[in-house]
């Protein structure tokens, strides 16, 4: 299944995704936290419109080295990521490319691989895929990065 949002940085140090296809969803990051908040399929006027859910990244290894690569990213930690990807980076002119895939077998099968893109030295959007064992593609999230305010 295909998603595609946005990101941008909190004033909380955290990151907000807003996940616009296949359905609205808003992820906000802090602290080893994600926090959904997902529009119920049917609402009903009684009750909230929304369903909201948290989740401790260390629960789920994958969403926790997505997290754990846009911060060392963002803050120029090559060193984590070498601890825990192997390392692939290209550039043309101002514009780079890096992908990163996951070391640890176990994730690989949930997660093979993250790119990333930038123009200059400001990331302007990420790509997480996971390829099943027939070669298919089978899911990915496509995010656009909002430029810093």
């Amino acid at each position: 299944s295909e998603q595609q949002g946005t990101m941008s940085k909190t004033s909380a140090a955290g990151l907000i995704m807003s996940v616009t296809s296949p359905r609205f969803e808003e992820r906000t990051l802090h602290n080893g936290t994600v926090t959904l908040k997902r529009k119920k399929r049917r609402h009903h006027s009684a009750g909230p419109e929304y369903l909201t859910r948290r989740i401790e990244l260390d629960q789920n290894r994958p969403s926790h080295l997505v997290l754990l690569a846009l911060e060392a990213l963002l803050n120029g930690r090559q060193d984590i990521l070498q601890n825990h990807f192997e390392l692939n980076a290209a550039a043309v002119d101002d514009q780079w490319t890096m992908t990163l895939r996951p070391k640890d077998p176990a994730v690989q099968e949930q997660l093979t691989e993250l790119r990333f893109y930038g123009n200059d030295q400001h990331l302007t959007r990420f790509r997480s895929e996971r390829i099943d064992t027939e070669g298919k593609l089978s899911h990915w999230l496509d995010v656009h990065i909002e430029p810093p305010t």
